[in-house]
């Protein structure tokens, strides 16, 4: 027993002191480019046994401790080749060379959100941004960093059409859904992110993963249809002897004025000829005579005026030289327009040792535009890891974004005589004071029947936003958390969370002075025959106030596989995970509102009070309104890769989605979804041994993901209202339920081969992708005796295909001292619709136009451009189409026959789609020394686009016209010279629809463009004896067409709008 006593002690002390002496082992070295010489930073040193972790700082410089004389180091890093050293290397060496790697794609880390992988180790198509790539642009959104960054992401510069379905107006690889949601789901930091994507800071963006087919995305499941944007957020890391590392950045950007000469305005001679015109010949006489109140242009204001002998033919003469002698686009510019900026700020502190690891970051960006928006955010970051034990782990981090924003001055559109624009538009007199603007009612009626009793009426553009005032304040809290436990050294456990709120307040106050307020009043004012005055609406300030706040929370169990057994690796996860969102808003209006001292009035909004100046019966607006919607969702996933001899792999991954949002039955509750993958690297093969071939590895994958419209319901939806006769609550059903309602499903294959070739000079990858979707949303007839709505419901009755190819490569061509690097990236995508039930959309009708609308038309793309056919003017200048092959100017019977048809063989030509077909861009980087260079060239093919042309319709209504306006038929004979029908008063019916949706206007969208142009100066620098670095840039965005197809020269994407102003940006940013 004594023996068996001493032993123990003997052996405990033995290995006490033991320990005691491994503590003190301490390794030092400096890890450097083995042909340069030059010191590598951010290179990973891991020891086997006791798992400390180092990283080199910027002078490629590493302290690890806590190790024993039998231990051996994993050294790596991205663009090297991994080495494994005896700790005892050190020990006679102080400096370690690296070889640059031959397949910089070992290297990459892809993070699907779910698991953070290796880019050798995935089947699935999958694009990876880095810091650096992303900061090559310097915008404050975090989506237009990504911009031409790789292939087959694609930005849409047309106008949202349907502000609930898209919000981002970012495609990748094209649309999967017909009347489903549009954009890609977002992803931060592992969880849905459900927040305004405007609120996250770029500068605290590490990486971006692009997922695009269904074996990356679908481990994301119903909502993974449309391709998944995965951003990782900037951390600290858990190393031995990790000092703080600090990075400050500071960004101004001057932007150009917005310039008007863009969108097109008539002459003032021309546009003072027609209202002459249509003056006498009565277009106005409803207006003049019976509804009296509502503004004219001032020249119609003149010309009734004389009419009525109020003026003399000598001040009619006099003030309608004055308009002709105004510029009202410069008017507007000099009155209103200030010159824009931004400022970026962003600081990140992160650190830690191999216990604990911390990082924070801090932003605040300042925008003012050129009407004098003011936008500020702020951004604070914090993440924390801990490692109380070898084998436990908890992660936790917190986002919280705040930004206020404050309206600005009138935008140029919004000044209209009651919807009318004129080209001489006038703010200031002789002597400069502000000029009123009859924006919605006529002075003259107001001054003759609603003088006595009312504030004045009069809209002074100028100074209204200074009485008028709108704020919007948005706070959001993004916090993850995460519990992980290494159960055996090949299978780790976790726990981990989201949860988010999000409120957006935003109060509009209307002070007394303001247009708003007063119109208000005047509005709702009562005057009895006695002439006493009362107000419904005190005469005090407005405030308008609304509030929409959002919460979700996720909790996620996963169990994470890394398995290696003989000539296999095994990597896996699996799961569950339950989520809910919840979206509550409520909106009221305060009325005789008074912020000193605070003040408001109670309101009757049940009485039907005599409006003015409209004589209707109306209540006052404003009543308390109130809207929540909640959605609960519950998976099961699955993700297994079988790699085998790391050339070898499968993949395979299932999930099951449930929501409360569909069916009644559990089939239609939940969405299976699922896929399979392969992958060959051939440049390991033994028969394609060659010394260029770095890596040649072929893809293929097929599976499943979703789509889902979280607006649709099985439950029917019904808005509550009060009658206004009977004052009971009444439900308004606004949706049908439908039990048989269920998800959206896309089954995409995609084959890609990645290649890196001559030692990494050249790399990248191609890949062919087939997407279809089926059960999509879409119109089916319904009985509209058995509900009077509509006579059409929302079921699964559409299909849809698309179709592309990726490609991208880049090259390393340097030449002599000077580096240079290009990237070329390449996508095609097109689309048809292949089932569809609604009738209507089966004709030819159904797609004339510009196609930036969805359309779906079996057999044609969803965005699809068609044209009436055009046979030229005839004598009397009226546009001609085809019946039958015969010239007709009968528009009614064109279009009957285009509804008949579906082809192009008749009255309409089918072009192609609106969307590009084919887009890409070339990036080119140059470095000598500390200074760098490089440019982004994009463009787009392979579509067209619907050229703007003048309806007269439009011209008389509200005063837009285009170019073609100026070449217009006006005599016998033109019809030789030109395709613009006479201007005819009164209209010809159909007429302008007929022409300005006509083949002359149709024309290829081909372009090239300038999207930035980058330069910096990089030096290392030396703070206190640490290594750092400083580097100033700057960069030019939104540098314009550089080449388009069109003779013409429009741009096909801006074609008489106003372009993206030119931005010109300064930074600098310090690394310590």
């Amino acid at each position: 027993m004594k023996v068996l006593f001493f032993t123990l002690l003997f052996s405990v002390g033995f290995y006490l002191g033991q320990a005691q002496v491994e503590k003190n082992i301490v390794v030092r070295g400096v890890i450097q480019d083995a042909v340069t010489k030059v010191s590598i930073p951010d290179i990973t040193i891991r020891s086997k046994l006791r798992k400390s972790v180092g990283k080199t700082d910027q002078n490629g410089r590493f302290t690890l401790t806590g190790l024993v004389n039998n231990d051996s180091l994993l050294i790596s890093g991205i663009g090297y080749s991994s080495m494994t050293v005896s700790v005892q290397y050190f020990e006679g060496n102080t400096v370690l060379n690296m070889i640059q790697s031959e397949n910089y794609l070992d290297m990459v880390d892809v993070n699907t959100g779910y698991q953070t992988l290796k880019a050798n180790e995935v089947t699935g198509a999958i694009d990876v941004v880095s810091q650096e790539m992303l900061n090559q642009q310097t915008g404050t959104n975090i989506m237009g960093r990504l911009n031409n960054m790789v292939p087959a992401i694609r930005f849409d510069n047309q106008p949202i059409q349907n502000p609930v379905l898209q919000k981002l107006n970012v495609s990748i690889r094209g649309l999967s859904t017909i009347n489903g949601q549009l954009d890609p789901l977002i992803v931060l930091d592992g969880f849905i992110y459900e927040g305004n994507i405007s609120n996250i800071d770029p500068n605290a963006i590490e990486s971006v993963s692009i997922l695009k087919d269904a074996a990356a995305a679908a481990i994301w499941g119903a909502r993974a249809g449309n391709g998944v944007i995965v951003l990782t957020t900037k951390k600290g890391s858990l190393q031995d002897h990790q000092r703080a590392r600090i990075s400050f950045n500071s960004t101004f950007l001057f932007k150009q004025k917005p310039d008007l000469t863009q969108i097109y305005k008539l002459s003032n001679k021309d546009f003072i000829d027609i209202e002459k015109m249509l003056y006498d010949k009565g277009y106005y006489n409803v207006y003049l005579n019976s509804i009296g109140y509502v503004a004219m242009t001032p020249v119609i204001d003149i010309l009734d005026k004389r009419k009525k002998a109020l003026i003399t033919s000598l001040d009619s003469s006099n003030l309608t030289n004055k308009l002709l002698q105004q510029n009202g686009l410069k008017n507007y510019a000099d009155a209103f327009y200030e010159n824009p900026f931004a400022q970026q700020y962003s600081m990140n502190i992160s650190g830690g040792g191999q216990k604990h690891a911390y990082g924070f970051a801090t932003g605040y960006t300042t925008d003012q535009s050129h009407l004098d928006e003011r936008n500020r955010k702020l951004n604070l970051m914090f993440s924390n890891s801990f490692k109380p034990a070898d084998k436990l782990q908890i992660d936790f981090g917190v986002n919280y974004t705040s930004t206020n924003n404050k309206n600005g001055k009138p935008d140029y559109t919004s000044l209209t005589y009651a919807g009318k624009t004129v080209p001489y538009l006038q703010f200031l007199d002789e002597v400069g004071a502000e000029l009123p603007f009859e924006k919605n009612y006529r002075k003259l009626y107001l001054d003759q029947k609603y003088n006595t009793g009312y504030l004045d009426w009069s809209y002074y553009p100028l100074s209204e936003y200074k009485y008028s005032n709108t704020v919007s304040k948005l706070t959001e809290l993004f916090a993850t958390f995460g519990l992980a436990y290494q159960l055996k050294p090949f299978l780790k456990l976790s726990l981990s969370g989201q949860y988010q709120i999000q409120s957006v307040r935003q109060e509009v106050l209307s002070t007394l002075n303001s247009y708003e307020a007063r119109s208000i009043i005047n509005k709702y004012t009562q005057i009895d025959a006695n002439g006493r005055v009362t107000n419904p609406v005190p005469q005090s300030g407005i405030l308008k106030n609304s509030q929409n706040d959002g919460q979700s929370y996720t909790v996620r169990g996963q169990a994470n596989l890394d398995k290696r057994f003989g000539l296999h690796h095994l990597v896996g996860i699996a799961g569950v995970e339950i989520r809910e969102n919840m979206v509550k808003g409520n909106s009221f209006t305060a009325y005789g509102y008074n912020e000193i001292p605070l003040a408001y009035a109670a309101i009757d909004y049940v009485t039907l009070f005599r409006t003015s100046p409209d004589d209707l019966n109306q209540s006052i607006v404003g009543v308390p309104d109130f809207s929540k919607t909640i959605n609960r969702y519950v998976s099961t996933f699955v993700n297994l890769s079988n790699i085998w001899k790391d050339k070898y792999a499968l993949s395979a991954s299932f999930r099951q989605d449930g929501a409360n949002i569909f069916g009644t039955t559990t089939n239609d509750k939940w969405s299976p979804l699922w896929s399979i993958g392969t992958f060959w690297d051939l440049g390991k093969e033994k028969f394609l041994n060659s010394k260029w071939i770095d890596q040649l590895k072929l893809r293929a994958t097929y599976g499943y993901s979703g789509n889902v419209d979280v607006s649709k319901t099985p439950e029917p939806v019904a808005n509550i209202l009060t009658d206004s006769f009977t004052k009971f609550k009444v439900l308004n059903i606004s949706k049908l339920n439908d039990p048989s309602l269920r998800w959206e499903k896309v089954g995409t294959f995609n084959v890609g081969l990645d290649y890196n070739l001559f030692k990494g000079r050249i790399m990248g990858s191609i890949d062919y992708y087939l997407k279809k979707g089926k059960d999509l949303y879409g119109s089916m007839e319904y009985d509209y005796t058995a509900w009077g709505v509509n006579s059409s419901i929302i079921k699964n009755v559409g299909a849809m295909e698309g179709r592309g190819v990726d490609f991208s490569i880049s090259s390393k061509n340097t030449l002599a001292v000077v580096k240079w690097d290009t990237r070329l990236n390449l996508s095609t995508n097109s689309n048809k619709t292949t089932a569809y039930y609604q009738p209507q959309n089966q004709s030819g009708a159904g797609y004339v136009g510009n196609g930036n609308k969805i359309t779906p038309l079996v057999g044609k793309p969803l965005n699809a451009v068609a044209a009436y056919r055009w046979a030229g003017l005839n004598e009397q200048g009226l546009a001609q189409g085809y019946i039958n092959g015969e010239k007709s100017t009968d528009y009614s019977k064109i279009r009957a026959a285009s509804i008949e048809e579906s082809t192009s063989d008749g009255s309409i030509n089918f072009y192609g789609s609106a969307k590009p077909q084919f887009f890409g861009n070339l990036i080119n980087n140059f470095s000598w020394r500390a200074f760098s260079f490089g440019f982004n060239m994009s463009f787009k093919g392979d579509y067209y686009f619907l050229k703007p042309a003048t309806s007269y319709f439009t011209l008389f209504q509200s005063g837009n016209a285009y170019p073609d306006f100026e070449s217009r038929w006006q005599k016998e004979g033109d019809e030789s010279n030109t395709n613009t029908p006479k201007m005819h008063y009164p209209l010809v019916s159909s007429g302008d629809s007929f022409y300005t949706q006509s083949e002359i206007h149709v024309l290829k969208g081909d372009h090239v463009r300038l999207e930035y142009i980058n330069i910096s100066w990089q030096r290392p620098l030396s703070l206190k004896g640490t290594s750092s670095s400083i580097k100033f840039y700057g960069n030019l965005s939104n540098l314009g067409i550089l080449w388009r197809s069109n003779k013409q020269k429009i741009d096909p994407e801006f074609a008489y709008r106003l372009t993206p102003p030119k931005v010109f940006s300064l930074g600098v940013q310090l690394n310590y």
